[in-house]
């Protein structure tokens, strides 16, 4: 993908810490929130144009993505650009598909507003006004983050636009987006016995579960994966019920629910073992003492024997 990339936004550093022209690591976490707040506008914006889908687009992320190309020589500024008019029409979404582009122009339109007295637009997330909130955050009063995209006037995000956004959510006069229904589809395994409210938690990785409301008629073959759960893996497919920000929360209605075999690829620790001593020369296997097992405190570490 190299050269087909468009710059889509400057974030310019200014004041205190940024006077010498570098950045640091208060600014590098500012660019990585920047970029979440694009990617969650971005989403948010399709799902408004189609709210009677319940799934993003095939390669929503990195269609809707920013990443960082450069750090402008000689100056706290740092470079974003998207695949935007670099890979192909979407196929899943014929209504337009809203990249990091536009996402950007809605993240500089909430700001312009607030530094010109005015309400955010209506095409700014509710729901991610708090956010909004906290970018620049971890800048002094003295500092200063400038949002510039092309073709645009630069606008400030201020410690005084952050104070406004939070009053505003604080206050409610923006509302919150609620949870919507959608469909569902998780695979993981089935480790834990807990039945609250007729609810298992399948887990999708060691530190990620999501609550699952089984049937009647699916409670044998999840009591089955769970005994198993070594060895067993579940594939659910269903309603769950979605955070504004698109995330799952839960499964509120299993319609299908298939269990397979789990297959562990991480190879056997004595399969490890015998790789790593097949490395090492068969000299150096002469030269291990035959009672190294009995004797090891004094081979290691010197201590003369009793």
């Amino acid at each position: 993908m190299s050269g087909r990339w468009t710059l889509v936004v400057r974030l310019r550093f200014m004041g205190g810490r940024y006077d010498d022209g570098a950045l640091d690591a208060a600014a590098l976490g500012e660019i990585l929130r920047f970029q979440q707040i694009v990617a969650l506008t971005a989403r948010d914006l399709w799902r408004r144009r189609n709210p009677e889908r319940g799934r993003l687009p095939r390669d929503f992320a990195r269609r809707a993505g920013l990443r960082l190309r450069a750090l402008e020589s000689g100056s706290p500024v740092a470079a974003l650009d998207s695949p935007a008019g670099a890979l192909p029409p979407c196929e899943d979404d014929d209504r337009g598909f809203p990249g990091a582009a536009e996402a950007v122009d809605v993240v500089h339109g909430a700001f312009r507003a607030i530094a010109a007295g005015e309400s955010p637009p209506e095409d700014c997330p509710r729901s991610l006004v708090p956010r909004y909130a906290r970018l620049g955050a971890r800048l002094s009063s003295r500092e200063t983050l400038e949002i510039d995209p092309p073709g645009k006037p630069p606008v400030r995000v201020t410690s005084r636009a952050r104070r406004i956004l939070r009053s505003l959510a604080a206050a409610h006069r923006l509302p919150i987006a609620e949870d919507r229904l959608g469909e569902a589809n998780i695979a993981g395994r089935i480790t834990s016995d807990d039945l609250r409210q007729g609810r298992r938690r399948v887990w999708l990785d060691d530190a990620h579960s999501i609550p699952v409301a089984f049937a009647p008629e699916h409670a044998a073959i999840a009591a089955g994966a769970l005994k198993a759960r070594d060895s067993m893996r579940v594939h659910v497919r269903g309603e769950g019920r979605f955070a504004p920000d698109g995330a799952l929360r839960e499964v509120v209605r299993v319609d299908e629910l298939d269990v397979s075999p789990h297959v562990d690829s991480a190879p056997d620790i004595m399969e490890k073992m015998d790789r790593i001593f097949a490395k090492v020369p068969k000299e150096a296997w002469e030269k291990v003492p035959n009672d190294l097992s009995e004797r090891h405190d004094h081979y290691i570490y010197g201590v003369r024997d009793k």
